[in-house]
This record gives C-alpha cells, sequence and structure tokens, in this order.
C-alpha cells in the first residue's frame, strides 16, 4: 500500500519543497513553510499547481492543430498589432515598463473602447484618481467598472460579483 507523503508550501509565493525550510529560497519570507500531506492516490500530482501529468506525451510540431480563435478588437492599432491582431479570451497579457511612462493610461484607454464588461482593479490609485484620468483623456464609457483593492480574495470576490469580460490589475506588484 503506497504511503501518503508531505510537502511544504510557502504561503507567500507558493514555493514547493520536499523538506521544511525555515527561509523560503523563493521569495526570501522566514517562518512561511506550512505542511501539507498528499494522499498516495494523487501520485503524479504537485499540490501547488505545477503539472506533473503522466499522461501527457510529446508530439511533433506538424502534428498540432491550432485553432483559430476570435480576439477582441484594441482601439489602438499599434497596441493590436503587438497582440497578434487583439486580445484572446481567456489570455493574459503582462504590460511592463518603468514607472511613470504611461501603463495604466494606456490599460485605461484599453478599458474605456473594449468592446464589452471590464473590471479595473487599481492596487495603487483611487477609484477618484483614475476617474479624474479619464475625464483629462474624455474617455465615457457606460461598462467599465472600477475598484481599488489589493487583497487577491476581496478581488475574486469582485470578479464574481461584476462577471466581467476583461480584468484589468493595475498593477501586480500590489496584488
Amino acid at each position: 500500500m503506497a504511503k501518503d507523503r508531505k510537502v511544504f508550501l510557502c504561503s507567500e509565493c507558493g514555493f514547493e519543497s520536499p523538506k521544511w525550510e525555515g527561509k523560503c529560497p523563493s521569495c526570501k519570507e522566514w517562518n512561511t513553510m506550512v505542511e501539507y500531506k498528499i494522499p498516495a492516490s494523487s501520485k503524479g500530482k504537485s499540490i501547488s499547481g505545477g503539472i506533473l501529468r503522466l499522461d501527457n506525451e510529446p508530439v511533433l510540431l506538424d502534428e498540432v492543430e491550432v485553432s483559430r480563435r476570435r480576439r477582441w478588437p484594441i482601439s489602438d492599432q499599434e497596441l493590436q498589432r503587438c497582440l497578434g491582431g487583439g486580445m484572446v479570451p481567456g489570455g493574459l497579457v503582462l504590460l511592463a515598463g518603468e514607472p511613470g511612462i504611461g501603463k495604466s493610461t494606456l490599460l485605461l484607454q484599453v478599458a474605456a473602447h473594449f468592446p464589452a464588461k471590464v473590471l479595473y482593479v487599481s492596487g495603487e490609485e483611487s477609484n477618484e484618481q483614475i476617474k479624474m484620468r479619464a475625464d483629462r483623456m474624455h474617455k465615457k464609457t457606460n461598462d467599465l467598472w472600477l475598484v481599488s483593492e489589493v487583497d487577491v480574495r476581496k478581488i475574486q470576490q469582485h470578479i464574481a460579483k461584476v462577471k466581467p469580460d476583461l480584468v484589468i490589475l493595475d498593477s501586480i506588484q500590489t496584488t
């Protein structure tokens, strides 16, 4: 009979280790490693979400079928080109750059022109600050929802309540 095994997960970053460590090797936080027991029946699976699928097989590149997915159009043609023709539903885009170069302004512009419901989550600015920026840009929209929040669990609740087609997290380092 197979035995249950134990792993240790960092409560801050999700790093998985087979043994307890006082300091997480990934995020360098102290005393964040928590023990979890993995039942013997879950062989080949990682508790932290890392994929260890034993049934996954390599395939030749020429054998992979590609289905054309519809894309949400973006009003900014250069951004649309960078995204390969728009945003793919269910996709993720990470926008990075130096502070003050206009990432939040660009995201607000995308949100204001997006053809469906948007939830704009700001961890750095209040709703009033975002509204003032939108007013300066002369952006008007009826389906743009704002929330100023940094707690991931609360953000998940807001997403469940609003049910947006697009979620913007500004900025990911504060959530």
